[in-house]
């Protein structure tokens, strides 16, 4: 009989456990496997980028009949993102064991979507939040508590990475329509998130806002709005989480 998984989600969110059921009539055994590599290693130490594997993390279960099975990720592990400086895979692995388990064959690889966790939005004076969290392809609104005369804004994202010894954090823009919209002293923005393009399925080709911690290591997106008019002395920053 084939070895058979059979997952109760089709997407992870970070927190909580993978649950599924194994099918097999045979012993085996069953990795979870998180990988992620980045250039930011590399261009930290002022060298020409490369991709580093900075997560290398696997957790296994012995199977010897057909049964249900669980396991718990780390609460900090990465989603399964493909940006400009990270890409990050998981995958569910099901052999039976040859040489002492070093090699598992015949094999049969699932690979997983996992999505960042909710993070707890960030309050901002004089700023009133219309969604909690953006998502691709939807509209995020906010509301600054006061009008702005001939208003601008965009969406910074921060890719950075903290090695035992060095650091780095590269910035770009997001391409993000927004319109303005003022009423009763106060200037609504509504963000246009661009669509999620997906050329393979188990990758999220967007920047997802998140924070890992693995081992000695830190890294992860950070997503903000920077707003700014003619009547403000400087720009309003705005934390905010881009997620699914």
């Amino acid at each position: 009989m084939r070895t058979e998984l059979i997952l109760e989600r089709s997407k992870i969110r970070l927190g909580y456990p993978i649950r599924g059921y194994v099918k097999t009539d045979r012993p085996l055994i069953l990795k979870l496997i998180i990988t992620a590599a980045s250039l930011l290693p590399s261009k930290a130490r002022g060298r020409d980028p490369y991709y580093n594997v900075i997560v290398n993390y696997v957790d296994e279960l012995r199977i010897n009949k057909s049964r249900e099975f669980e396991f718990h990720p780390p609460e900090h592990a990465p989603p399964t993102v493909s940006t400009r400086n990270f890409l990050i895979g998981w995958s569910l692995v099901a052999g039976v064991p040859r040489f002492g388990g070093r090699i598992l064959y015949p094999r049969n690889e699932i690979r997983l979507v996992a999505v960042p966790p909710l993070y707890p939005r960030e309050s901002i004076e004089g700023i009133d939040f219309r969604n909690d969290y953006a998502e691709p392809g939807k509209k995020f609104t906010i509301v600054v508590n006061r009008e702005l005369n001939d208003p601008y804004a965009e969406v910074i994202i921060e890719e950075w990475y903290k090695g035992p010894e060095k650091g780095i954090v590269e910035a770009y823009t997001l391409d993000v329509d927004v319109e303005f919209k003022n009423f009763r002293d106060k200037t609504m923005l509504i963000f246009d998130f661009p669509p999620l393009i997906c050329k393979d399925e188990y990758l999220i080709f967007y920047p997802l806002t998140f924070t890992t911690k693995y081992k000695n290591i830190e890294f992860g997106i950070r997503t903000k709005v920077e707003v700014g008019s003619a009547n403000l002395e400087k720009p309003i920053t705005v934390p905010i989480q881009i997620t699914l």
